[in-house]
């Protein structure tokens, strides 16, 4: 009788052991999906030359300084993430981040672009909203089939400048963009 209590009292704690050292799942992991966020796949392929962006989400990792380094297709619109800079200050302690990008409004109806639809989140999940220096031209309203231009600019802890993902929010829908910085 003893013995049979031992082997059922290790058989649960063997169980109970195994339930919390299991890794969590998918879904429990990523806070994110569960509040509705679209978290767009890397793709590796590039763009076909004369896109204007209609079509599934496509997304291409950028290279610091790179020309056309990324473009992502969304439901109104196509970001076209033409550079990505990075400039150290002078203590080292931030850097700045400077995305120059093309809006285009690929829809029929007229389009807004405000700086408050872009977020850079680190590592850590630390967001970080625009500077107010990012160009003028890039925000306001966009006609059916016109296009926006600029470079807006994050300024963000050193520490948190690796592994950073562009996170746009417009009334129509959210995106999460992983950056090569």
């Amino acid at each position: 009788m003893y013995r049979k209590q031992i082997v059922i009292s290790l058989a649960f704690l063997t169980l109970c052991t195994l339930a919390a050292c299991s890794p969590p799942s998918a879904k429990a992991a990523n806070p994110l999906r569960q509040q509705g966020v679209h978290i767009v796949p890397v793709v590796s392929k590039p763009a076909f030359a004369g896109s204007k962006l209609a079509g599934p989400l496509l997304i291409l990792s950028p290279v610091i300084g790179s020309i056309g380094g990324q473009q992502v297709a969304l439901p109104d619109r196509g970001l076209d993430i033409k550079k990505v800079s990075v400039q150290i200050a002078p203590d080292a302690s931030s850097v700045t981040i400077g995305l120059t990008m093309t809006i285009n409004n690929t829809s029929s109806a007229t389009i807004t672009s405000a700086s408050s639809y872009f977020q850079l989140i680190g590592k850590e999940d630390d967001a970080f909203g625009p500077q107010p220096s990012a160009s003028p031209g890039l925000f306001g309203t966009i006609a059916p089939h016109a296009s926006r231009s600029g470079t807006i600019v994050f300024q963000i802890p050193t520490a948190a400048s690796k592994g950073l993902i562009l996170l746009f929010h417009s009334p129509a829908m959210t995106v999460m963009i992983p950056l090569n910085v």
